[in-house]
């Protein structure tokens, strides 16, 4: 799910972006998790030991630009 967060850290500043990715998540969790669609995602973060998905879009976006600019150096 984050291989393409470098390309949209632009975009998962809107809060649009983030939903979408949080739906696409959800659907993910809910597969994994074995849980009914009517399941709360937070109760599912819990269940599945996950950090919230817009902190985690995030701090991946800024490690892959710290490492992009040392590479360029």
């Amino acid at each position: 799910m984050t291989y393409v967060i470098l390309v949209w850290r632009p975009i998962i500043e809107k809060k649009y972006a983030v939903r979408r990715v949080e739906n696409i998540h959800r659907a993910a969790s809910i597969c994994i998790g074995g849980a009914l669609k009517i399941t709360l995602s937070q109760a599912l973060k819990v269940i599945l030991y996950e950090k919230p998905t817009e902190l985690v879009c995030k701090q991946l976006a800024a490690k892959s630009t710290l490492r992009l600019k040392k590479s360029s150096l």
